[in-house]
C-alpha cells in the first residue's frame, strides 16, 4: 500500500494500482498548491503511452489549472491526448478539486462515477454518459467538506476483472457494494481486502486490463 502523494489534506488514503503493461494503463496524480488540490485520474485505453509521455503532461496541466473549473481540466486533458477524436470524451477522466482554505471539494467525471461517501451514506457522482454532447460547468457537483467524508475514484478494470466460479465480470454492483461495506475501516485494511478480492476473483489469472482504485478520507 502507498498513500497519495504530495498531499497532506487528506486523513487517510490508499491507491491500489495492478498495471498489465508499462504503456497505456491507468494513471493518477495528487497535487497540492498553496490552497488548492486536485485529485486526477486518467485512463487512456488503447491509446497506449510510456508513462513519461503522460506523467508530466498531465501534471503540468494541472499546476496551470488550479484556480480553474474541474470541467475545464478535462477538457485540457482529452485535448492534449486527443485533439481529433470524433466523440468529446474518448477516454476516461475523473477529476476531484479541493480548496482547502473554503473546505469545499467539486466533482467531474467522463464516464464513471465518483463515489461520495457521507454520514455512512453512499452517493454516486455521474455525468451524461449517454450523450455526445461536452461537460459543462453546470455537471460539476460541489459540496463542503466534512471531516470523515470518504471519496473513491475506480477505473473500470476491477469491475471488469474476469473470474470467479463462472468466469464471469466482477461487476459494478459487486465494486460498490465492496466499497461502501468497506469505509469504515481503516485504510489498510480496506486496501488490503481490495487487493485478497481482486486476487481470488481472478484465481491466479492475469487480469486483461489495468486497475486502479484511489481511496480518501477528508
Amino acid at each position: 500500500m502507498h498513500a497519495l502523494e504530495s498531499c497532506s489534506f487528506f486523513s487517510q488514503s490508499f491507491v491500489l494500482e495492478k498495471n498489465v503493461s508499462a504503456f497505456g494503463g491507468v494513471h493518477h496524480w495528487c497535487i497540492q498548491q498553496h490552497h488548492t488540490l486536485y485529485l486526477v485520474l486518467v485512463d487512456l485505453g488503447h491509446r497506449a503511452l510510456p508513462t513519461e509521455e503522460i506523467d508530466t503532461p498531465v501534471a503540468n496541466l494541472i499546476r496551470n489549472h488550479l484556480n480553474g473549473n474541474p470541467v475545464d481540466l478535462i477538457h485540457r486533458i482529452t485535448q492534449h491526448f486527443a485533439p481529433t477524436a470524433d466523440e468529446p470524451y474518448p477516454f476516461e477522466v475523473m477529476v476531484i478539486k479541493v480548496s482547502t482554505s473554503l473546505r469545499k471539494v467539486s466533482f467531474a467525471t467522463t464516464h464513471r462515477p465518483i463515489y461520495f461517501i457521507r454520514n455512512q451514506r453512499l452517493k454516486r457522482i455521474s455525468t451524461r454518459t449517454t450523450s455526445r454532447e461536452r461537460l459543462s460547468k453546470s455537471d460539476v457537483y460541489s459540496c463542503r467538506c466534512k471531516s470523515g467524508d470518504v471519496v473513491y475514484l475506480s477505473s473500470g478494470g476491477f469491475a471488469r476483472l474476469e473470474g470467479g466460479p463462472k468466469n464471469l465480470s466482477f461487476g459494478e454492483s459487486n465494486l460498490e457494494a465492496l466499497l461502501f461495506n468497506n469505509h469504515r475501516n481503516s485504510f489498510d485494511v480496506q486496501h488490503q481486502y481490495l487487493q485478497e478480492t481482486m486476487d481470488t476473483w481472478l484465481e491466479h489469472r492475469r487480469p486483461h486490463e489495468s486497475v486502479l482504485i484511489l481511496g480518501a478520507e477528508f
